[in-house]
C-alpha cells in the first residue's frame, strides 16, 4: 500500500518557478509580436495601409531618431500668422499622412489612443 506524501516546499517552489518560466515568455510572445500582427491583419482587411509592424527593440530606431530630428527642426522655425500650425507642431503625422493618405495604421493609431 503507497502512502501519499504531501510535496515539499522545495517541489511547491520549483513547480511555481516552472510554470513562470513558461507563462512569461508567452506572455511576452503575444503582447510584443502576436497581438500587433493580428491587428496589423485587421486593419489591412479594412483597407487601411500603411507599414508592416515591426519590433523596435531589436530594430535600430534612426526613424524614430529622424522623427525627432524633424520635430526640433520645425519648433526652432517661426510659424506665421497665414500659415496652418499643424505641420509644424504634428510634423511626423503631417508627413505620415502625405506620405500613405489620411487611413494609414499611424493615424489610427493616433485616433485610438486618444478615445
Amino acid at each position: 500500500m503507497e502512502v501519499f506524501v504531501f510535496p515539499t516546499g522545495t517541489t511547491i517552489i520549483i513547480f511555481f518557478l516552472s510554470v513562470l518560466l513558461a507563462v512569461i515568455p508567452w506572455y511576452l510572445l503575444n503582447k510584443l509580436w502576436l497581438k500587433p500582427k493580428r491587428f496589423e491583419k485587421l486593419l489591412k482587411a479594412q483597407g487601411f495601409q500603411g507599414e508592416p509592424y515591426n519590433l523596435s527593440v531589436l530594430k535600430d530606431n534612426s526613424k524614430q531618431n529622424y522623427m525627432l530630428q524633424l520635430q526640433q527642426e520645425e519648433k526652432s522655425k517661426s510659424v506665421g500668422l497665414s500659415k496652418e500650425a499643424a505641420p509644424y507642431i504634428f510634423t511626423h503625422v503631417h508627413q505620415t499622412v502625405h506620405k500613405y493618405g489620411t487611413f494609414t495604421n499611424l493615424t489610427f493609431y493616433f485616433v485610438y489612443t486618444l478615445i
